[in-house]
């Protein structure tokens, strides 16, 4: 029988706390009918915004998440390198799909990017002479597409980076789900003030094996390596 195998290695995933907080006054809750569900909404929000930003772009140092950009795997121009003329944004990206492929890794599921470069890659000319646009873009159902990769906006994507991947392959599993508790710290009691903390608990991985999947770079210095 042929043998066929991979690697297992050995590795392990800190499970991490979230949490956000605030301090208000006993007479806010008292006197005000919907502060208390307001206030509850507004820590959800933030909360989940801290969950967000960590699962995409923490230091894996407690207590953030290690984030999917902090794992992914830096672009690389490979043969391409000083082997394009007049490089632009689509350029770069279509040589990290290409770099991914060349991983034996299934094809990127999106591209995430700051909204600005999302704007200058909507404004890249493929000809300047004839003010034509780049035809690898497509626009459907609201949806941006680059070779049917589709393309998202986000600020947290610093403005001239990208990551691209499939993310299918990060995972992001609950140990404890959001709570929300009211208690006192400090001077609280003294001063007529309650503070409420909102938590969430679990963890975010990428396989080792998978970390290929996933692919960060920086379009200017990008840009330099690919042109000829």
């Amino acid at each position: 029988k042929n043998q066929i195998d991979f690697d297992m290695v050995v590795a392990s995933q800190r499970v991490e706390k979230q949490s956000a907080f605030i301090t208000i006054t006993d007479e806010m809750l008292e006197d005000i009918p919907f502060m208390a569900s307001e206030v509850n909404g507004e820590l959800m929000r933030e909360l989940s915004k801290a969950v967000e930003a960590s699962a995409f772009g923490g230091s894996g140092t407690s207590p953030e998440l290690n984030g999917v950009n902090t794992v992914a795997t830096a672009w690389a121009a490979g043969t391409f390198a000083t082997s394009v003329a007049n490089p632009n944004i689509v350029d770069v990206l279509r040589v990290g799909v290409n770099q991914i492929a060349l991983a034996e890794q299934e094809a990127p599921t999106a591209i995430w990017m700051h909204p600005s470069d999302v704007t200058t890659l909507q404004l890249t000319k493929s000809n300047a002479t004839q003010n034509l646009y780049a035809t690898e873009l497509a626009l459907i159902a609201g949806q941006l597409m680059l070779d049917g990769i589709p393309i998202y906006k986000s600020t947290l994507v610093t403005a001239d980076n990208f990551l691209m991947g499939d993310f299918t392959k990060a995972h992001m599993r609950t140990r404890k789900g959001i709570s929300i508790e009211v208690g006192m710290i400090a001077n609280n009691f003294i001063d007529n003030y309650k503070t409420i903390l909102a938590e969430w608990r679990g963890v975010v991985y990428v396989k080792n094996n998978d970390r290929t999947s996933f692919v960060k770079g920086v379009f200017s210095t990008s840009i330099t390596a690919l042109t000829a």
